[in-house]
């Protein structure tokens, strides 16, 4: 049923009210529990109609191909940095900076967030590591760092493999 379809309904009732009340009176009762049996009618299809237009699924992989590409500047630039001597880490820790920026930059789904977040929260766990272990900080601070970092990394890994199990396969 349809809200037109009301209209004959709401003419009949205003008739009703309009003419002798004792006649309304004794078919108010009718009336109203035709006007919401018409109402449920209208209320039910609208609500049939919202419960079965889809909501659309996430849809990661924009993000996913596009982070991966900048999670291996990053580990590029991690990988240089082991091997670089501690005065000539800054150029390195540059790149890995500006990788975690463009990171940070993409847009990205909600379903992804627990992942983005995550993916940053290990980048800047290593470049903390990294900037310790350059203001000379005890051998311990730096590797307590390490460890958190590698743990981060881990972490981050985990969700995006979360992530990719929720993206569907393209129809073929």
């Amino acid at each position: 049923m349809d809200l037109l379809d009301l209209v004959p309904v709401i003419k009949f009732l205003f008739d009703l009210v309009s003419s002798r009340a004792e006649v309304a009176v004794r078919r108010t009762p009718i009336l109203i529990v035709l006007a919401l049996l018409s109402m449920s009618c209208v209320v039910s299809q609208t609500l049939a109609t919202f419960m079965a237009t889809p909501t659309p699924a996430c849809a990661p992989q924009v993000f996913i191909d596009q982070g991966t590409k900048i999670w291996a500047r990053f580990f590029d630039a991690e990988t240089r940095a082991n091997s670089t001597a501690r005065i000539a880490l800054t150029t390195v820790i540059g790149a890995m900076q500006a990788a975690r920026r463009d990171f940070s930059d993409l847009d990205y789904p909600a379903c992804a967030a627990t992942y983005r977040n995550a993916a940053i929260e290990a980048m800047d766990s290593s470049l903390y590591a990294y900037f310790s272990f350059m203001s000379q900080a005890t051998d311990a601070t730096v590797a307590t760092k390490m460890n958190y970092a590698n743990d981060r990394m881990s972490h981050a890994g985990d969700e995006l493999n979360k992530l990719k199990a929720q993206v569907t396969p393209p129809a073929r």
